[in-house]
């Protein structure tokens, strides 16, 4: 008969965990929704959230980062709509880090998404039939 012992340490004087489950819900040529999950090692209260995502040239154009932009969510709302500097049809990733009081975890991600086209950008690009 073999036993096997299994010993788990909750460290309450360490960074969080990563963030888990951190998806897109839902993105428009303007916006884009996460929502994730508290990280398994909390190591104390969470008390918030950084998001931070990158964006690049729209695919038609050369590849390159233009920005970093942190934003600090509050511990309760697991979810986060972003609108400031997004744009049509642009590549973004994003990633997502818990915070407690002994610092920053580390970050879940990036996640890579392109915003939708709007029409009114679609339109440039329509010939009309003559």
């Amino acid at each position: 008969m073999q036993i096997v012992l299994i010993m788990m340490f909750f460290n309450m004087f360490s960074e969080p965990g990563i963030p888990e489950d951190v998806r897109v819900s839902n993105f428009t040529s303007d916006s884009i929704w996460l929502k994730w999950r508290q990280p398994i090692e909390m190591n104390g209260d969470i008390v918030n959230y950084t998001l931070k995502y990158k964006f690049y040239e729209r695919e038609c154009h050369k590849k390159g980062q233009i920005e970093t932009l942190t934003i600090t969510q509050e511990p309760s709302a697991m979810n986060y709509e972003i609108k400031t500097q997004i744009y049509p049809n642009w590549n973004y990733n994003i990633s997502v880090a818990a915070v407690n009081k002994e610092g920053q975890g580390g970050y879940f991600g990036p996640l890579s998404i392109t915003t939708k086209a709007s029409r009114k950008f679609i339109s440039t690009y329509i010939t009309p039939k003559l």
